[in-house]
């Protein structure tokens, strides 16, 4: 038995972030064609290719296990009717989610209005005891927009790996990873500019996991399985065919959309890892301090903390400077310059 699984994007959502106001060019409540007894002649846009997606993730903390997310670049306002008559909106800009409310709630993904004034939406996420139902326009699952955007476990095409695929290079769009020998964590870091997608395949199990641009995605395992550990880092299909956005048939019934076929395949390289040792690598390892030393703040942030950790900054902000002139001052740094001599001003 084959076992997959979709882990979330690195990263975290900024909750205490003040939300930008709604402009007027959205549907919201209060607008005069807004809970009308008649509905307003709506116009569609296509979820798949403004990048939104929905995930549901009952491991979660409740509060925190439905999400709507915009990896498009357009805003997109996000109307939330809850069952007790209460509603509020939303705005999701590019790179954003929200978490939507457990309690039994229909939620609006739109897109401004048209130039005639007509609301347009890209669909509709309805909850109910807690789980996503099906609706006549939905926005994507998560595996449905990974599916469109990278090469996944349950694609189509997949054939078990990356081999015979476009392969780009890993090092030019900085794409590294981490390992030391009998270690159990397995690293793959993302320094470039563009999302990837990370599939490990451990045995019969696989599980992919998004790296955005600054990211890295960590994986876990035991260095002393013997089956191998396989890491394929792939990156965002090329091409492929538009989708088609819902729409409204003459006698007013509306039709759900469809997705555009998936582009061509790119990919990075693999790296396998067997008893606690890599036998395959065809991406840049990464050295394990370097890592540790990108994570340090820089001068500036540490000049803003009152922190200084190179004798160059000490000197050049006047702390510091050389033995004679420490000596001058009746100071000493170092043990070995205490045990030459003493300090000036005290007695030994």
């Amino acid at each position: 038995m084959v076992t997959m699984h979709v882990a979330a994007a690195v990263g975290t959502q900024d909750r205490d972030r003040i939300e930008p106001v709604v402009g007027e060019n959205y549907w919201t409540p209060g607008d005069p064609d807004f809970g009308t007894a008649s509905a307003p002649r709506f116009a569609f846009a296509d979820p798949h290719a403004a990048g939104l997606f929905h995930a549901e993730d009952l491991s979660r903390e409740a509060g925190d296990r439905i999400a709507v997310h915009n990896r498009g670049v357009h805003d997109v306002a996000a109307v939330v009717l809850l069952a007790d008559g209460r509603s509020y909106v939303e705005l999701l800009t590019p790179g954003s989610e929200i978490a939507l409310p457990e309690l039994d709630s229909l939620t609006y993904l739109q897109a401004p209005r048209t130039a005639d004034g007509r609301p347009v939406l890209y669909g509709a996420v309805w909850v109910r005891d807690g789980r996503v139902m099906p609706v006549t326009v939905p926005i994507p699952t998560r595996r449905e927009f990974l599916d469109q955007r990278y090469l996944t476990p349950w694609s189509a095409e997949w054939n078990g790996g990356v081999s015979g695929r476009h392969i780009r290079d890993a090092a030019a769009a900085g794409v590294s990873y981490q390992y030391r020998t009998g270690g159990s964590t397995f690293v793959v870091r993302n320094s470039g500019s563009d999302w990837i997608g990370v599939v490990h395949r451990s045995g019969t199990e696989f599980t992919f996991v998004e790296c955005p641009p600054g990211g890295r995605a960590v994986f876990e395992f035991s260095p002393q399985s013997a089956r191998a550990e396989v890491f394929s880092v792939v990156g965002r299909r090329g091409g492929g065919t538009a989708g088609h956005a819902p729409y409204m048939s003459r006698s007013g019934t509306v039709h759900p959309g469809w997705a555009g076929r998936p582009g061509e395949v790119t990919a990075y390289g693999s790296v396998v890892i067997m008893l606690g040792a890599p036998v395959y690598s065809a991406l840049p390892k990464r050295n394990l301090y370097l890592a540790f030393s990108d994570r340090r703040p820089s001068r500036r942030e540490r000049s803003e903390r009152g922190e200084c950790a190179s004798r160059r900054e000490r000197s050049e902000r006047g702390e510091c400077g050389s033995r004679r002139e420490r000596s001058e001052r009746g100071e000493c740094a170092s043990r070995r310059e205490q045990g030459a001599r003493p300090c000036r001003g005290f007695r030994r």
